[in-house]
């Protein structure tokens, strides 16, 4: 594994798989609101509004923890934060077992269990995209399609579950199924070249490692090298097995003669050494000449001098860091446990007070409020068209039962979009604001057409078109978070760029209720909600002024540190 451990290959893939299991769990689910939305209405007979409460609330909280989900992932951990998350997301499910009305039934679904999945269902992207540079469109469409992929297996179990147990008992085998989340998320290790400060391995270092992998491990020095090598200048590279090996160094099979370990090189040297007196190197020759008074170079670049004078150094670095130690305690109160403690406190305060600052930071910055201002109006036009989805079919003459084929039709144009499709940008055949541009424009068209379906065919053909524009596009917002926010944001941005997106739900059910209680139809909705993704899609015709903009904001901020 570790010689496949690299940017966009070997394991970075399967972080991309576990990746994709989190959100087909998690994101799965949530995408079930339009069969839970009309469970709700029939189990507990209240009015749409109402029903509409659970689910709004859950995804509004979803967004609106992302900024305490990015401090606490850039404290604890990614892999620690996404833990406890799936563990909340699973508790929020069984309590919502035992929910006797709609307003316990938001406590615990929407509550308990939205903010578990903020926790489990975020930072994943940053791990992604940390494995992967010139795929990363391609690798941020896995993890997310995992989703589509949920939405086709749940719908299926659910319904199933649903008829089978009700409303309750569904809940309850959710709890069970979100606990699988537990051993992808046990994956979600940051690559080591980020973890420990190494340097991105690359094609020319895994040759090497493998080169040195398949060399025999033992080798032999003989009394020819020791006689034609002992006056040469030692170093490092010389006692390369690989550069050796033209230097008469043969293999264990040769002559019967002394192991080549550390112990055997240094005393055949050091005899060689002091046996010879002829200067056959004319490096030793000229500096014996210009400095008689001098002992030998061969003497003083000895492996065992060598040796000893590292020992020596360490061992004086090593006193000289115990007398300060003990210089410095003749005094308790540095080193007392309350001083400890208190220091300790002061740098989480410190870490604390920076991430503020970093929130802060990211929200004067242009174009991180152009991917949010896209991200919210995601969000906006998902939750109703979710959630009326079935309910809308019903209104144009079709039967409940196939809600779960219009599941099933968004499902397949959101994999094909999400999965499908990160090539037109990796490969730069055109750029991401352009993009976005194209699939936002597309999106709010194929929303407006919505109205004039009236048959299921061409139901499930504008639902998979929308699906397919709106995942493709989604998949691409990750990826424009980490190009457009500096490194050491990365945490805290994944988390806050749908902040905004939480406050979007709290206006849906009075969306929804103005609509089809006051019209007695959801097509205005709809004609608002298409016109709305246009607008959206005409704002990345600035990204450019945008980004020239932040530019200059960033060179006056560190102009101003230099001043």
């Amino acid at each position: 594994m570790s010689y496949s451990e690299g940017p966009d290959r070997g394991h970075a893939w399967v972080i991309a798989c576990a990746a994709c299991v989190i959100t087909m769990i998690l994101s799965g689910i949530s995408k079930m609101v339009g069969i839970l939305y009309v469970a709700v209405i029939d189990t507990y007979g209240v009015s749409r509004r109402e029903a509409t409460l659970p689910f709004t609330f859950r995804k509004s909280l979803r967004c609106l923890a992302g900024p305490i989900v990015g401090i606490v992932g850039q404290r604890y951990g990614i892999r620690a934060v996404t833990l406890a998350g799936a563990f909340g997301a699973s508790l929020g499910a069984f309590l919502a077992f035992f929910a006797p009305n709609v307003t316990w039934l938001a406590v615990c679904w929407g509550g308990i269990h939205g903010l578990g999945e903020a926790f489990a269902n975020t930072l994943f992207q940053v791990v992604v995209n940390q494995y992967f540079e010139k795929y990363r469109s391609t690798a941020s469409g896995i993890a997310l399609s995992g989703a589509c992929m949920g939405s086709v297996v749940f719908s299926f179990l659910i319904e199933a579950l649903r008829e089978a147990y009700g409303l309750q008992g569904t809940f309850l085998v959710l709890a069970g199924v979100i606990l699988h989340v537990l051993p992808a998320a046990i994956l979600l290790r940051s690559p080591s070249w980020i973890r420990n400060g190494t340097p991105k391995p690359t094609s020319e270092t895994t040759e090497l490692r493998k080169s040195f992998k398949n060399q025999p491990p033992m080798y032999v020095i003989t009394d020819n090298y020791v006689k034609s090598n002992a006056e040469k200048r030692l170093s490092t590279v010389s006692l390369n097995p690989r550069l050796l090996e033209k230097n008469e160094i043969v293999y264990a099979s040769s002559a019967p003669t002394k192991a080549h370990s550390t112990t055997n090189l240094v005393e055949s040297l050091e005899k060689k050494l002091e046996g010879e007196h002829g200067y056959d190197n004319l490096a030793f020759a000229m500096e014996k000449k210009n400095n008689p008074e001098k002992p030998p170079l061969e003497k003083r670049l000895s492996v065992q001098n060598m040796f000893a004078t590292s020992r020596e150094s360490l061992n004086d670095k090593m006193m000289g860091s115990v007398n300060n130690f003990n210089d410095d305690s003749t005094s308790s109160k540095h080193f007392s446990k309350d001083n400890i403690e208190k220091t300790i406190d002061s740098k989480q305060d410190k870490s604390f007070l920076q991430s503020l600052r970093t929130i802060a930071k990211l929200y004067t910055n242009p174009v991180f409020l152009l991917i949010c201002v896209c991200m919210a109006t995601y969000v906006f036009i998902f939750i109703p068209i979710m959630t009326s989805m079935v309910d809308y079919s019903k209104d144009k003459g079709l039967p409940e039962t196939v809600g779960k084929y219009l599941i099933h039709a968004m499902a397949l144009g959101d994999i094909i979009g999400r999965l499908c499709l990160g090539w037109v940008t990796d490969k730069d055949l055109i750029s991401l604001p352009r993009y976005m541009t194209l699939t936002l424009i597309l999106q709010g068209v194929f929303i407006i057409l919505l109205p004039f379906a009236f048959n299921l065919g061409s139901f499930l053909a504008l639902l998979a078109f929308y699906s397919m524009s709106a995942g493709s596009m989604l998949v691409r917002l990750p990826v424009l978070v980490m190009k457009h926010v500096r490194k050491e944001e990365h945490s805290v941005a994944m988390g806050c760029y749908g902040f905004a997106s939480g406050l979007v739900p709290l206006g849906v059910p009075s969306l929804i209720g103005h609509f089809r209680d006051n019209f007695g139809s959801y097509d205005g909705m709809y004609y608002l909600l298409g016109s709305l993704s246009i607008v959206s899609g005409a704002f990345w015709l600035l990204e450019p002024v945008l980004v020239r903009l932040k530019e200059r904001m960033e060179q006056r901020r560190d102009d101003g540190m230099k001043v």
